[in-house]
């Protein structure tokens, strides 16, 4: 969905994706399609435009799922396909619309795709923005939240669009 130049991942990370998303469907077949967005140049070290780490081969940005299945990034908002999950998107006063987020399809490609590297934090990184943590965070569990807190890495601001997807670092720098 995202740019045709930056569409680009190693293999076996786009087989641990795909080992992810089917598990997910297979646990809730009634769950909206998955968005993928931007991932990296084909060239290694160049950059895709907009995004100055994506150049690996390794990233990834991913909508956030949405109850309705609408995006909240990519695809053309000209045809209706996104979802405005956000009541105020105020970088000072930022309210999120949460019956408009699938708070746990987010949270299962986090930890689906964290229980694939064994709890070797240092290889990936997920970020997503406070208050989808925040959501997250009130619908699971204390335990699950205290794991889910030493996965993921919370981004408070718009610098990087993280209000409307999460990024996905899935491995090791080259």
């Amino acid at each position: 969905m995202g740019n045709s130049e930056c569409s680009f991942l190693k293999a076996y990370l786009v087989e641990k994706l795909e080992y992810v998303m089917m598990s997910i469907i297979i646990d809730r077949p009634s769950i909206k399609p998955f968005r993928m967005g931007d991932a990296s140049s084909r060239y290694i070290n160049v950059p895709c435009p907009g995004h100055p780490t994506h150049n690996k081969l390794v990233e990834i940005d991913f909508d956030y799922p949405t109850i309705s299945g609408k995006g909240t990034q990519y695809g053309q908002y000209t045809d209706g396909s996104h979802e405005s999950i956000w009541i105020d998107n105020d970088p000072k006063n930022m309210i999120l619309d949460e019956s408009k987020v699938d708070w746990w399809a987010t949270w299962q490609i986090i930890i689906r795709l964290q229980a694939l590297y064994n709890g070797k934090r240092q290889h990936v990184q997920y970020i997503i923005h406070e208050k989808i943590y925040d959501l997250i965070l009130k619908n699971i569990s204390r335990e699950e939240g205290q794991y889910f807190y030493t996965v993921v890495n919370i981004d408070q601001m718009r610098n990087y669009n993280h209000d409307t997807h999460m990024h996905l670092k899935l491995d090791d720098e080259l």
